[in-house]
């Protein structure tokens, strides 16, 4: 009886201790003497920017930041766990706005950009930052090109661009709340950086009225942004074609052109007729002399794509899981000549590298080395793709992971043959979203002043979870149905918007179809003879990425190659090829042996013979035309009658 009533005393005096150092210092001032042999703790929150004024919550008392923009509070030391909460998290001042983003130096990451922390241990001192991103007040006001005020009615929309990629859209004539300041959390600190934007789009009447990308605008330096439109004041002068007298009382301007002044002539313009006769001609000689000197020629796309590139392949690798197989046969990733015809290929497609599959074994290496090889010799490139899940979908043990991505940086990085973003070779970790922050951090701390390392998360959220570990995103979507998933255009951009306002970079996916039933997947995705590659490029196009991952070029088991093949033929790279604008290489001519030089030579260009021989005589008839309709014309002077001036008023033609 006597040691069950001790147990008792124990266990009501620990829970009253309990229940009494959880309380701050200034909340009972009477517990002072009951807790004086416990150490005191102080949690400290700073904002960034420092904000005087802004409302907190630490578990049920209330705290405001002082003029520092810092808040604290001092509780007794104790194993409990507390909560932060904002109450204030968006704050307005008369020219500038702020919006929480994100917290750091809190202990659990994945809390980082929610208001609300929970599980604060209070063991220790220690400081939490809150970083705002700031937003102003942007009014815009338009000018013609003599500095003359022009109404905000006269436009239709104005968008600009930040320099992350996002895109803001202006109301004219209102007021609009635009992001100025944004922080990110680099290596353990918060730093802030202005945004900058340009002004993409002015639309007036339908018509884009500006040149994209000229006018930069910072919204932290003003609030008005000046826009210069090429509104020109035109005036027309009529005069009758037959007696030179002033006439008309209206002009009517239709067509999409510009156009300065009329010039009052004394006689038609005819030689402007023949002038007009000369350049037709060429536009119908020259397209015939190109094609009588064929060349390759390649229209450059501004983004670059990249497609994956699987390097696994032994000649019995296609007994398994394929539907379909290459018209190359069934080769094995060790022969030269058939790396050299992809890469051709590749290039006759418009793609500008492969972005390989690798992992540190002796056969990988000596593959990627023999791609290296005969990509450096045709002045293609290449980057890489870890793959940090095993055969089974399970993550690689991080010790192997960090060991691999070291003998990359050190034994294969050098080569200029990888493709560099910001002066470093750029790697992707698949599989990301399988390993823990403290993983990830342990194998990219060691090689990102060498390496760029891209995640392969597949949503804002996964992305957000290690942003300050990474250098971007890489999402590899190949199984998405453009036609029934309704958000996927949405969260390309959703991803673009969130990896960008980090200043990182972004590689959106595309992909021909998808078929992974043989390997176990469920879902088809059809690729509907390139229907389906081409709204999945325009998605990826939408989404401004810095760089387009294309899956695949072959990845036969689950049906997302291009590579040219039994099923398929070339459709693929044909479409590839219509998207990226370019051309397939066309032979040389090559005349018979036993034909005469003098005749092959006829026989190529006889065309554009004909064409130039008929040019004098085409010039002669324009002549003898000009002259019959001058003699139409009575002749006038400049101190005829005066002229009737009808000026016209209001925007741009169009």
């Amino acid at each position: 009886m006597r040691r069950f009533t001790g147990w008792l005393a124990t266990v009501v005096v620990g829970a009253v201790l309990v229940g009494l150092v959880g309380q701050p210092v200034s909340g009972a001032p009477a517990l002072a003497n009951q807790t004086a042999s416990r150490p005191w703790v102080t949690v400290t929150v700073q904002t960034v920017p420092a904000l005087p004024g802004v409302r907190l919550r630490f578990d049920q008392w209330s705290l405001v930041t002082n003029a520092e923009g810092r808040a604290s509070v001092t509780v007794a030391h104790n194993f409990l766990s507390h909560t932060l909460e904002f109450i204030d998290t968006t704050v307005t001042a008369a020219d500038r706005r702020y919006e929480f983003v994100r917290w750091a130096g809190q202990r659990d990451p994945e809390q980082a950009f929610l208001p609300t922390l929970t599980g604060l241990p209070t063991r220790m001192n220690y400081t939490i930052t809150a970083a705002f991103s700031v937003h102003f007040p942007v009014t815009t006001t338009f000018l013609d090109e003599e500095g003359q005020s022009v109404r905000p009615s006269e436009v239709t929309s104005v968008q600009l661009r930040s320099d992350a990629g996002k895109s803001v859209d202006l109301t004219p004539g209102e007021t609009t709340w635009v992001l100025g300041v944004m922080p990110s959390y680099t290596r353990g600190v918060v730093h802030l950086a202005n945004v900058s934007y340009s002004v993409q789009r002015v639309i007036v009447r339908g018509s884009n009225v500006v040149d994209a990308g000229r006018l930069r605008f910072d919204p932290s330096t003003g609030s008005d942004l000046v826009i210069t439109i090429p509104f020109h004041r035109l005036t027309v002068r009529t005069r009758d074609a037959l007696f030179g007298r002033p006439s008309g009382s209206a002009v009517k301007v239709t067509g999409r052109f510009v156009m300065t002044s009329f010039l009052r002539r004394r006689r038609p313009t005819w030689w402007v007729r023949i002038l007009v006769g000369v350049l037709a001609l060429a536009v119908v000689v020259l397209p015939g002399a190109a094609r009588a000197n064929p060349a390759r020629t390649e229209a450059k796309f501004p983004v670059e794509v990249f497609a994956y590139y699987y390097a696994w392949f032994n000649t019995t690798s296609w007994e398994r899981a394929k539907t379909d197989y290459p018209l190359l046969g069934r080769y094995s990733s060790d022969d030269a000549s058939v790396v050299r015809q992809h890469i051709e290929w590749a290039q006759s497609a418009g793609i500008d590298g492969f972005i390989v599959s690798w992992k540190d074994t002796e056969t990988n290496n000596r593959r990627l080395r023999l791609l290296m090889t005969i990509a450096r010799e045709l002045d293609f490139k290449l980057a890489v793709i870890y793959q940090g899940l095993d055969f089974e979908r399970k993550p690689q043990p991080v010790q192997r992971v960090a060991a691999d991505f070291r003998t990359f940086r050190d034994e294969f990085a050098p080569d200029p043959v990888f493709h560099r973003i910001r002066g470093k070779p750029l790697t992707i970790w698949s599989g990301t979203w399988a390993f823990s922050y403290d993983e990830i951090a342990t194998v990219t701390d060691q090689v990102r002043d060498e390496l760029l390392v891209l995640a392969t998360e597949k949503n804002v959220e996964g992305y957000r979870r290690i942003a300050d570990l990474v250098d971007g995103d890489a999402y590899y979507w190949s199984s998405v149905n453009p036609e029934t998933n309704t958000y996927y255009d949405g969260k390309l951009r959703d991803m673009s918007e969130a990896i960008h306002a980090d200043g990182k970079l972004w590689i959106a996916p595309f992909a021909p179809g998808f078929d992974a039933r043989l390997v176990g997947g469920t879902r088809e995705v059809p690729r509907k003879d390139g229907e389906t590659l081409r709204r999945q490029y325009g998605a990826a196009v939408n989404s401004s990425p810095d760089l387009l991952g294309l899956i695949s070029w072959n990845e036969f088991s689950e049906n997302t190659h291009v590579e040219p093949s039994e099923r398929y033929g070339t459709r693929y790279l044909d479409v590839l090829r219509e998207l990226r604008g370019a051309t397939v290489p066309e032979p040389t001519f090559a005349a018979d042996s036993s034909q005469n030089a003098a005749l092959a030579l006829v026989s190529q260009y006889w065309p554009n013979i004909m064409i130039l021989a008929s040019f004098p005589l085409f010039l002669v008839g324009m002549t003898t035309v000009a002259a019959r309709r001058r003699r139409r014309y009575l002749p006038t002077t400049d101190s005829a009658a005066p002229s009737s001036d009808i000026p016209l008023s209001g925007g741009p033609i169009s």
